[in-house]
């Protein structure tokens, strides 16, 4: 269905805005959540459908189509989110002269994905149906976000510790200062 790159395309311009007001970080894990979760509902969007409906007919069939577009959309949009945060992030921890190299090898990623990603669908397809594919991606979104939240969270406490340790040191450096003049001034 077409409505993904439609979701990212459309929320690009807000999910750069959005970047610069709610954060880099809590927007890749939102993004990754979003991503995640949506996948996962669109995996089972044709048990929501009869859920809705609780029937099997053409009424289910309609509400599991709507159910697809609405999730696709929404897969889209946390995709927007994920990636132009991820991409920011490289960009601001790096230095300017490995910075097209790891862009490069970040988009020959991306790229893979999107090459390998249809034949492991069509391969677990074949296996269990149309809906394990994206049950997959979404469990793995999930996992990923709750991962990446995890690992920058604690980067965030490290580097707040180390703060908390310099301003410490300098107070300590102020003080050590002060108390060398007063000893000077008693001599």
């Amino acid at each position: 269905i077409g409505v993904y790159p439609i979701g990212v395309v459309l929320t690009m311009p807000l999910a750069h805005r959005l970047l610069s007001t709610i954060g880099r970080n809590t927007s890749m894990v939102a993004g990754m959540f979003v991503l995640g979760l949506s996948s996962l509902c669109f995996g089972h969007s044709d048990d929501l459908g009869r859920w809705v409906t609780k029937e099997h007919s053409s009424k289910a069939r309609n509400a599991s189509l709507t159910f697809y577009f609405i999730f696709r959309t929404l897969e889209g949009l946390g995709a927007a989110f994920a990636q132009l945060a991820a991409t920011t992030v490289v960009m601001d921890s790096l230095p300017e002269r490995t910075m097209g190299r790891v862009l490069g090898i970040n988009e020959m990623v991306i790229a893979l994905g999107y090459t390998i990603g249809p034949a492991v669908g069509g391969i677990l397809y074949s296996w269990k149906g149309f809906g394990l594919p994206f049950v997959m991606t979404g469990a793995t979104g999930l996992l990923f976000s709750v991962v990446i939240a995890v690992v920058l969270y604690a980067n965030y406490v490290s580097k707040r510790r180390a703060r908390q340790r310099q301003r410490e040191e300098r107070r300590q450096r102020r003080r050590d200062r002060l108390n060398q003049r007063n000893e000077e001034q008693r001599d």
